[in-house]
């Protein structure tokens, strides 16, 4: 799988995936109107592709995760698996490398909501470190549901800026030289800062 930062090339692939994942998917025009926004940023996981049948443009996208950021805190907004990519462990790995991407800029909080009865988001989520730290009740318009709000704990974010959470070998844009990583320090501002800058 190759990571990647999405852009708003990728919305009919986000708005595609996000229909077969949600009960309330993001249309396609809020996805392009969230690109848009300088706190908006997401990336994803792409299924290699077959020797000679196309660019890494052209890979299927398995996994995708957005979120709204500032440079103290993350909120997950979505994170979504494509069915036929499920039960592989994808949702945890990207999870993972964004936590580990915003940790390296210094972001020392992340938040995010999910259903009550979501069991296996609960289970990603809470086996990164996640715990809850609020319910909002009837939350969820559809069928409401309770948003259980989760917040990184010490098994979390701050594990990653400890070098706890296990490093998944790719480009300098997750692990970069310690001269890049200085400069960026000084240099950037926001999460799509870094993600420019380092990659």
């Amino acid at each position: 799988m190759e990571f990647c930062r999405l852009d708003r090339n990728a919305v009919d692939e986000l708005a595609t995936l996000e229909a077969l994942c949600f009960t309330l998917p993001w249309s396609k025009e809020q996805l392009a109107n969230a690109f848009g926004l300088p706190h908006f940023a997401a990336f994803g996981l792409r299924a290699p592709l077959r020797k000679g049948s196309g660019t890494g443009d052209d890979a299927p996208l398995a996994a995708y995760l957005s979120v709204y950021h500032n440079p103290d805190e993350l909120e997950i907004l979505n994170l979504a698996v494509a069915p036929a990519w499920r039960g592989r462990g994808h949702g945890s790995r990207l999870l993972r490398l964004v936590l580990r991407m915003a940790a390296k800029m210094g972001i020392g909080r992340a938040v995010l909501e999910v259903r009550s009865g979501n069991t296996p988001a609960l289970a990603l989520y809470t086996g990164q470190g996640f715990v809850q730290v609020g319910r909002r009740r009837g939350y969820y318009r559809d069928s409401g549901e309770d948003a259980l709000v989760l917040e990184d704990s010490e098994a979390g974010i701050l594990a990653a800026i400890r070098g706890k959470i296990p490093v998944i070998a790719v480009p300098d844009l997750i692990e970069p030289r310690p001269e890049l990583l200085s400069r960026c320090r000084a240099r950037c501002d926001s999460l799509l800062d870094v993600i420019r800058y380092i990659a």
